[in-house]
This record gives C-alpha cells, structure tokens and sequence, in this order.
C-alpha cells in the first residue's frame, strides 16, 4: 500500500501516512485497518526532511 509522506533520515527512507513531534524527533505512522500504527521514530538530528510521497 502506497503511503502519502515519506520521511528522509541519515540511514535512508521511511514510508508513513503522518507524524508526530515529540521532544527530540518525530513519531512516523501508518494507518492499517483503520488504526494508526507506529513505522519508526527519527531523532531531529537524523532527520533530513519529510516530502510527499510521489
């Protein structure tokens, strides 16, 4: 399933359908079924940018 936002970190990419800020990075999920579930967890220093998916 094609994801909406992909996230671009130091170690590569991350599909996901959204994320959340938190204290020192970003929470990135997807939603499967209805629910949201958690992808990954990028620290701001690791993080790169988040685009739309293409």
């Amino acid at each position: 399933m094609a994801r909406d936002l992909i996230a671009i970190t130091a170690q590569g990419t991350i599909e996901c359908d959204g994320f959340d800020e938190k204290n020192s990075g970003v929470r990135l999920w997807a939603t499967e079924d209805g629910e949201k579930q958690i992808v990954g967890y990028v620290p701001f220093d690791r993080l790169e940018r988040i685009e739309e998916n293409q």
